[in-house]
């Protein structure tokens, strides 16, 4: 499940038709329904070549999903223990590997508690919001 657009979508389609697992890739472009196709998944990838604190892997370990990211991502975006991260020079065997793995190890049970410990709370949040507007502080 592919969800998005971007300059390397063409590329990816055409390499998934050379794999002949075109018909196995649902390629479900741009959307407004992500926390219903994340309860679809049974495990979130990010192979990036370069984030800061990607608010989609938030979403995605509040969804109690397992992830694998690549070790380009900043290590503060790992907030559950079923997140883990690789490099990308290991290759794709590996990567595959670890993602079967972490999914059969894997149960999805809440993760509130690492989402609030990490900050990811709607209190957290309310005072965050409240110090801003009581400082006058305006954000760019």
């Amino acid at each position: 499940m592919l969800i998005g657009r971007g300059s390397l979508e063409s590329d990816i389609k055409n390499r998934a038709s050379e794999l002949g697992i075109i018909d196995k890739v649902l390629f479900l472009g741009e959307r407004t329904d992500i926390n219903k196709c994340m309860q679809a998944m049974d495990c979130f990838v990010m192979p990036s070549l370069f984030e800061g604190l990607p608010f989609v892997l938030v979403e995605a370990q509040a969804a109690s999903l397992p992830c694998v990211i690549s070790d380009t991502i900043n290590s503060e975006a790992m907030l559950i223990p079923m997140c883990k991260s690789l490099s990308l020079s290991i290759g794709a065997r590996f990567w595959a590997e670890q993602i079967l793995q972490l999914i059969e190890d894997s149960k999805r049970e809440s993760v509130d508690k690492y989402l609030i410990n990490a900050g990811y709370s709607i209190e957290n949040t309310v005072a965050y919001l409240e110090k801003i507007y009581s400082n006058g502080v305006m954000l760019e």
